[in-house]
């Protein structure tokens, strides 16, 4: 298993934790917020000398508990399908190929109240993802091959066994010094099998490509049998998951539906069938367009106030005989209004 060249340069890693949120709900206020104190792993010797699986353990303080851990394989914000294992569990076991097909293992914290673990990099930014690396690193990216010191947000540890020159990489360098701007999240745990058909994304055209690389190189390193062809993937993308509505106010979002092409780009599905259907705790809740092909901007409205209250857009997508369902959370705002004689 030898990936020559993996250990990544500031630049890229920069790039793969491009996570500044800029959604950030508030300032703290004297309230402890979540934080990650620790990411254990395997030693270099243990990730050089044995065959794997490895496990990897996070120590959390302040916040509100329990946590839910999101372990996940890839960078991507809030792509439902490259996750390890979400569950308050602190802990996940990793095979040893998974950091030469895919560089790195992630993890996102939210406690109880919704607080994402975060943290601060040298420009200033909230970051909310914390990465391990793990491989063989050409010495040519890092020409002093034993060292263990921090260098920019990251803690580098690298070490020459059996003649090769080996890596770990943690970014941020723990314990983190967590972000004033507190982020609020819902974690997704439901993970979809190994085999499923689509992906759900949350973001922009930007996080589009990125996952839609992402999934080419998966399904390309998958093993196959001869004379299989490799299963088409589709991306279901919601330009947002929350919307804020009131009887003066509604609110909009955008639904897509994208199709993986073999060399990792992405092409827009113009049969794909999309439903979007309305809480059942809102009755006065109004969605227009409700369906639509290819890609649907629905309209969002309160026709009467319901109270205030919190309820989930389900969408629904079918294409190429498999369908995905994504939820997208509404709440309904503000007071009644009041008529006087």
């Amino acid at each position: 298993m030898t990936r020559r060249g993996s250990f990544p340069s500031w630049f890229t890693v920069t790039f793969l934790v491009l996570v500044v949120l800029v959604g950030g709900i508030g300032f703290a206020s004297g309230e402890s917020l979540p934080t990650v104190m620790s990411i254990k792993g395997p030693t270099i010797d243990d990730f050089a000398n044995l065959p794997g699986p490895f496990t990897f353990t996070a120590t959390m303080s302040g916040g509100t508990p329990p946590y839910t851990f999101v372990w996940k394989k890839t960078f991507t914000p809030r792509m439902t399908a490259d996750v390890f294992k979400c569950s308050q569990e602190n802990s996940v076991t990793v095979p040893k190929e998974h950091f030469s097909m895919y560089g790195g293992l992630y993890l996102e914290v939210t406690d109880a109240k919704g607080r994402m673990a975060t943290w601060v990099n040298e420009d200033g930014g909230t970051m909310v993802e914390f990465s391990q690396y793990y491989g063989e690193t050409d010495q040519r990216v890092l020409p002093i091959c034993n060292i263990d010191r921090q260098s920019g947000d990251a803690w580098v540890t690298a070490k020459t066994v059996n003649g090769v020159c080996y890596s770990r990489t943690q970014l941020p360098a723990l314990p983190a010094t967590p972000s004033t701007t507190i982020v609020q999240n819902q974690p997704a745990c439901a993970s979809p099998p190994e085999d499923s058909s689509w992906v759900v994304i949350v973001g922009g055209l930007a996080v589009v490509a990125v996952a839609a690389a992402v999934i080419a190189r998966m399904l390309k390193n998958r093993p196959k049998k001869k004379g299989e062809q490799p299963p088409e993937q589709y991306i279901l993308q919601l330009s947002k998951d929350t919307l804020k509505v009131s009887l003066k106010r509604s609110d909009s979002f955008t639904v897509t539906a994208w199709k993986v092409t073999e060399d990792g780009g992405f092409v827009a599905v113009p049969t794909a069938q999309i439903t979007v259907t309305p809480p059942r705790n809102i009755p006065g809740l109004v969605i227009q367009p409700a369906t639509g092909n290819g890609s649907l901007t629905p309209s969002v409205s309160l026709r009467t106030f319901p109270g205030s209250v919190s309820g989930v857009i389900t969408i629904t997508a079918s294409a190429g005989g498999r369908t995905v369902s994504a939820d997208v959370k509404v709440t309904a705002e503000g007071t009644p209004d009041i008529e006087f004689d």
